[in-house]
């Protein structure tokens, strides 16, 4: 469903080290962003002067959104997704 990510941030929200069990505990928040507009490779490949995969009526309407995006300054949708994370290490 995500042809490709924007961008990954990656923070850290906790450190620590347990001596009595001699490990090391990190917890991690994973965010993961993409934007999902067209770019000019879309508007040629699936436009309404593209090779003919969708409709006409979905032509015509990749076409306008492309236009919105591109000559009319509308913002792209940003997805975010956040995936947090625990990883235990034991101590050398």
């Amino acid at each position: 469903m995500i042809n490709g990510i924007q961008y990954v941030y990656v923070f850290a929200t906790s450190y620590n080290y347990f001596p009595d069990i001699e490990k090391y505990i990190i917890n991690l928040d994973y965010y993961f962003y993409d934007v999902f507009g067209l770019d000019d490779d879309d508007l040629l490949e699936f436009g309404a002067k593209g090779d003919g995969l969708f409709s006409r009526a979905d032509s015509v309407g990749i076409t306008a959104w492309w236009q919105l995006q591109h000559q009319f300054g509308y913002a792209p949708l940003v997805t975010r997704c956040k995936v947090s994370r625990s990883y235990e290490v034991a101590a050398i």
